[in-house]
């Protein structure tokens, strides 16, 4: 490999061109070959037929008519031995949407509470190909049920809640057309209760609870799944399970899913 390396070293060029693309020697590229591989790399040189790239350490040649793209997806230098928080750390962005169904049977919320929905946002920073770490934004609605009966009715008393959470991943980073994580971690948020109103019919008795705002601590583990759709989409899926320590706030499973930026 050696041998190769310095024998075209004098050809070797400082800007470099593919197809219409104009490549800069020392910047990071994903390199996607013929046979369906894409690998992150360092642009060391070129020649008028080959690129030399640094993957991991290992200098590997390439022939242009091997590589059926180039995409700059890495916005600044990655390297695989950078620190997760380093400005070269590598930046993985997701927006996501999804259902979410209450737990907590002991406390009969899975009766009082109807399925709800989130909206997320998320940044990972992954330091290497297996471990990372993720700073996440979640808004979290659940409707709460309305109860009828002949004697007894009530309305209102849905929670609305935003949290901000980091979690710890351990999983495959390095970009396929499908890669996976596993995460788990903290956060902090807040709920916001609405009021409630009850209607006692035979006593003709009305009563209504005013709304609340309470602080909780939260936990969350699952699963990630992300898959390219397209040369330039890729989405996620993603099954977690969420544990709210907080005055009346019902744990719960949610199914999201969304794009990866």
């Amino acid at each position: 490999m050696a041998l190769i390396f310095c024998g075209s070293a004098s050809a070797q060029k400082d800007v470099c061109t593919f197809k219409s693309d104009t490549l800069k020697t020392g910047k990071y590229y994903v390199i996607l070959t013929n046979e369906g591989t894409e690998q992150i790399g360092k642009l060391t040189g070129c020649t008028d037929s080959s690129l030399t790239i640094i993957f991991e350490n290992d200098y590997e040649t390439i022939m242009k008519s091997e590589i059926t793209a180039i995409r700059n997806r890495v916005a600044k230098d990655w390297k695989y031995d950078k620190g997760i928080f380093s400005s070269e750390a590598d930046r993985i962005y997701f927006l996501g949407t999804g259902v979410s169904f209450p737990v907590d049977e002991s406390r009969h919320y899975t009766t009082m509470y109807a399925k709800g929905f989130e909206l997320s946002a998320a940044v990972i920073f992954a330091s290497n190909r297996n471990v990372g770490i993720m700073a996440e934004l979640d808004f979290h609605h659940l409707a709460r049920k309305d109860d009828n009966s002949a004697t007894f009715s009530a309305k209102g008393g849905s929670i609305n809640s935003l949290s901000l959470r980091i979690n710890f991943l351990a999983g495959d980073f390095k970009m396929k057309d499908v890669n996976y994580f596993f995460f788990t971690g903290p956060g902090i948020g807040i709920s916001f209760k609405g009021s409630r109103s009850e209607n006692y019919l035979n006593s003709n008795y009305n009563y209504t609870t005013s709304g609340t705002a309470d602080l909780f601590v939260t936990g969350k583990a699952g699963l990630n799944v992300n898959f390219k759709v397209a040369e330039k989409i890729r989405m996620f899926t993603e099954a977690q399970f969420n544990l709210i320590i907080g005055e009346n706030n019902p744990n719960y499973f949610a199914l999201k899913a969304g794009f990866v930026l």
